[in-house]
């Protein structure tokens, strides 16, 4: 990140307020010592890339971590980049989305095998016997549908579901190779919430965010406090030695479950805190919103694939590395926005981050980094 023009925000917590860590508080003094330190390897990240701003963090299961913000949410008021700080998240939304199917499974109002069609039967035309689409295609990028969603209204969940079933395409048959897929995901919102009979946007927020205690869940900007609020950022060149700001937002719809979540750093790493959590031993809290066998489900394979297709759970991207073990991550990015959260289940560490412009790729090697450093503290 350039230094010029720009100036840092000298604001580090530790994560300690969520739910999955209130039993844990007796740990956060022993830790304190190590803080300033990992703040210190958070900052010097985060100097590592260009953007007009960006918040970090890293975490454990339970207990103390760090986070702190480099940059500017808004160039044009120089308002600082601060752990407040709400952006969009994108397609780290998707993990959320697959969290209310695998609720909705474990209270039996679906199954991961049923078909597409058994939900959205005007999409009957996709749903061969020979090769039906089933849910768990859709939440391991299996499903064969193309990438994008087709171009045309999406305002309503009736509206969207007839341009699919007029526009949409399979590029390969179910089950048969990972492609990822916003359209997949992106048919999750219709059918949570008709096998929910509760709105998607409602489902989300009343049966996963609050009971996980995600705090600063949005799906507007324009819903955000001003102050938390982080503009999104144009690249302008391909060296993106300028910014052009956002005009305005990516309208998601009726398929917002792919990538319409706005959320702070804070979130994140709650979110991250819990899908750790489901390989402690710690006693898992009776008002969590899925059971700890689904979230340790969601973590494993759950379509089996060849062996060099990439392994997906219920939207984590799983992975293995040589000195950090199991890797559980996601990223996502809009023209404006970039986001990374990896976890790492051998060593109970992890790291998030959240930007206002695209760089996915990057942010997940550098969360993958930052976490490799937490296991060790």
């Amino acid at each position: 990140m350039h230094r010029r023009g720009f100036f840092e925000v000298l604001c580090a917590s530790l994560i300690s307020g969520n739910a999955y860590a209130a039993n844990k508080r007796s740990k956060l003094s022993r830790s304190v010592p190590q803080l300033d330190e990992s703040v210190s390897h958070l900052r010097h990240e985060l100097y590592r890339h260009d953007f007009p701003g960006l918040v970090g963090a890293m975490f454990h299961t339970v207990g103390a971590g760090a986070q702190t913000a480099v940059g500017l949410s808004e160039r044009a008021s120089g308002h600082a980049m601060s752990i407040e700080s709400v952006g969009r998240i994108a397609s780290i939304t998707k993990v959320i989305s697959a969290m209310a199917i695998l609720r909705l499974r474990d209270a039996q109002k679906l199954t991961l095998d049923d078909r597409l069609s058994k939900h959205l039967p005007e999409l009957s035309a996709f749903d061969p016997d020979d090769s039906p689409i089933l849910l768990r295609h859709l939440l391991t990028h299996t499903s064969g549908f193309q990438r994008d969603l087709p171009q045309g209204n999406l305002t309503t969940e009736d509206k969207f579901i007839r341009l699919v079933a007029t526009a949409a395409k399979t590029k390969h048959a179910a089950g048969s190779k990972v492609m990822y897929s916003n359209l997949a995901m992106g048919l999750v919102g219709p059918i949570v919430h008709r096998a929910s009979g509760m709105p998607y946007r409602e489902y989300v927020e009343s049966q996963i965010a609050t009971p996980l205690g995600l705090r600063d869940v949005k799906w507007a900007l324009a819903d955000v406090d001003a102050k938390k609020r982080v503009r999104g950022y144009l690249k302008k060149t391909p060296e993106r030695t300028k910014w052009k700001a956002a005009e305005g937002e990516w309208q998601m719809g009726a398929a917002e479950s792919f990538g319409g979540i706005y959320t702070s750093i804070g979130d994140l790493c709650t979110l991250g805190q819990f899908a750790l959590a489901a390989w402690s031993t710690d006693a898992w809290p009776v008002d969590a919103p899925i059971s700890r066998d689904t979230m340790r489900e969601a973590q494993t394979e759950l379509v089996t694939m060849k062996p060099r297709e990439q392994k997906h759970g219920a939207c984590w991207w799983l992975g293995h590395d040589k000195k950090l073990g199991r890797t559980v991550h996601h990223s996502g990015a809009t023209d404006e926005y970039g986001a990374s959260l990896v976890i790492l289940p051998d060593h109970g560490s992890g790291a998030a981050l959240l930007g206002n412009a695209p760089g996915p790729h990057e942010l997940e090697v550098a969360a993958k980094r930052l976490a490799a450093h937490m296991k060790a503290r």
